[in-house]
Parts: structure tokens; C-alpha cells; sequence
């Protein structure tokens, strides 16, 4: 098996990216309406952005001048897929290990998908952080 890239998660929904030698950021601000800009740090250009939905885990990704619609498959977060009118992604795995099905090999757009998926389990465990105590303190 050949590393072709790698995403290492940073803090408040950042990650540096690395994928065939070239490496990228994606930094998100906002509160309720979360966008994440995915930046080119050779070149310090926006290649592509995330819109994130903050009720439901999917997303909206523009890249190469495409728009793609990513969402969760089922309720442990475990699958997910990317699709647009002629782009299929679909991954299923946890942790360290999965599989992935593309219709197009486009290992970026991929790489967003786990971004993403990344994404909401840190919304997930902070949501649980805030929720956990607060059932404490009123039981």
C-alpha cells in the first residue's frame, strides 16, 4: 500500500493536509453558519470551501468551480458519501480503517469527505462534553 496524503486534525475545526507533496489548511470560522476555507498554502489561494449545516450532518462543498452535496449514511457516522450530478463517493469505516468507492478518482475531494466526517465527531463529542453535565447537575 502506497501513503499518497494525510490529515491531521488541529484545534476548533482546523487541519493541515498533505496529499501527493503538496499541502493544504483548512481553517472554518463562524458559529451558526460554520465555513471552512480550504487553502493551497504553496500558493496561499482558496481552492475550495466547506458550508456546513449546524442541525444535520451534511455539507456543501465548492471545489474546482464544481458544487458537491456531502452527507452521513447512517447514525453512528460511520458511512458517509459525496455526490454531485457526475461525481459518487462513498466511504464506509471508523477510526483508522475503512473503504472507500469513487465513480471518479479524485483523491482530494475525498480528503474533504474525511475532513468533514472529522468534523462532526468533534460537534458530536462537544455537544456530548456540554450535554453530559448538565444532566449531572439536574439529576
Amino acid at each position: 500500500m502506497k501513503k499518497i496524503g494525510e490529515l491531521r486534525q488541529g484545534l476548533f475545526y482546523s487541519a493541515k493536509a498533505k496529499l501527493n507533496n503538496q499541502t493544504f489548511h483548512f481553517r472554518t470560522k463562524g458559529v451558526f453558519q460554520q465555513r471552512t476555507r480550504i487553502m493551497d498554502t504553496g500558493t496561499n489561494e482558496e481552492i475550495g470551501n466547506i458550508q456546513f449545516s449546524c442541525w444535520y450532518p451534511k455539507a456543501t462543498i465548492h471545489y474546482k468551480g464544481r458544487k458537491y452535496q456531502w452527507k452521513m449514511h447512517n447514525l453512528w457516522e460511520t458511512r458517509w458519501g459525496i455526490s454531485n450530478d457526475d461525481t459518487q463517493i462513498n466511504f464506509s469505516g471508523h477510526s483508522y480503517s475503512g473503504s472507500a468507492q469513487m465513480s471518479q478518482k479524485d483523491e482530494f475531494l475525498f480528503l474533504i469527505g474525511l475532513f468533514i466526517s472529522s468534523y462532526y465527531w468533534q460537534m458530536a463529542a462537544i455537544y456530548a462534553g456540554a450535554i453530559i453535565p448538565i444532566l449531572f447537575i439536574f439529576n
